[in-house]
């Protein structure tokens, strides 16, 4: 027993760091040696967004209890917050040295390899994640999204389909089953999917962007277009809406508006290499609003 630590793990749980962080200090100065306080120290810097100084923390922590799984998965966080994906994969696999049966370090071992551009590896590790931690629908969600990115639709949206079992309703989980399906073709799943992510999530361009997309496929262009407007109105710089706005505003015979979106893509990616086919395809259509008003 500790009382000095057991206080300051009180006012850590109740949120005041400055008195927890107090105490730490105290401990260390009683006993340099006190890992624990020396870790916890690292925490609160992690917690102050002081990342930097939580990997120096977190290391001397280590250095005095080397077998301490929790120690190498909070420097490993640290590290990836801070896109250093490489130490926080190295962390990350000491932490399952010591805790080989952990799917939380394994979902963040996954995560640390789909942001290095890792993607087999954070497959395996996503793998694992479902395996020791079955009820962690963000499991789910990251395999998922890792089978997406290598083209596996049909895998993808049977491990997005056992999320939803685990989590009905997880937003992010419907908006990719909704990519998923879309990818296939299966329109209406893809809507019901992405429906549900529009009611649950705040609205994003991309998935707006796509909910417009499937409405121009069925030739609802009046529809498709209040959602790639929708999508504008959140980022004003997303290409693709203005791309896909001009396609289903030139299908729905709205040619001067179409041309309008089409030049607002030109204007803001002139270097992009669709834009000598799009000023063609813009001649076309004022030529073919020509021939109309003769």
């Amino acid at each position: 027993m500790n009382p000095r630590l057991d206080q300051a793990f009180a006012y850590h749980q109740a949120g005041q760091l400055e008195a927890a962080a107090t105490l730490y200090q105290q401990e260390i100065e009683s006993d340099p040696d006190a890992a624990d306080a020396i870790y916890m120290l690292g925490i609160i810097a992690s917690q102050r967004q002081n990342y930097s100084a939580a990997i120096l923390q977190i290391q001397a922590a280590i250095a005095l209890k080397p077998n301490e799984a929790i120690y190498h998965y909070n420097l490993g966080n640290a590290y990836l917050i801070q896109a250093d994906c490489l130490a926080a994969i190295e962390s990350y696999q000491q932490a399952l040295k010591l805790d080989p049966e952990n799917g939380k370090i394994y979902l963040k071992l996954g995560r640390a390899h789909k942001q290095a551009n890792q993607l087999n590896a954070a497959l395996t590790c996503f793998q694992e994640a479902i395996r020791f931690a079955a009820s962690e629908d963000e499991a789910y969600f990251e395999l998922g999204e890792s089978l997406l990115q290598c083209d596996q639709w049909k895998q993808a949206t049977a491990v997005l389909l056992a999320g939803l079992e685990v989590s009905p309703d997880s937003g992010p989980i419907h908006r990719n089953l909704g990519l998923a399906y879309q990818l296939q073709n299966k329109l209406d799943l893809a809507l019901e999917h992405y429906q549900f992510a529009l009611d649950t999530l705040d609205p994003s361009p991309e998935l707006l962007n796509n909910v417009g997309n499937i409405y121009r496929q069925l030739r609802q262009f009046e529809k498709a277009t209040r959602y790639f407007e929708h999508a504008l109105q959140l980022n004003p710089e997303h290409l693709e809406s203005y791309y896909n706005l001009g396609a289903s505003l030139e299908a729905w015979g709205k040619g001067k508006a179409a041309i309008k979106a089409f030049s607002a893509f030109i204007e803001r990616s002139p270097q992009h290499t669709e834009v000598p086919k799009l000023l063609c395809h813009i001649g076309q259509i004022w030529r073919s609003l020509e021939e109309r008003a003769r």
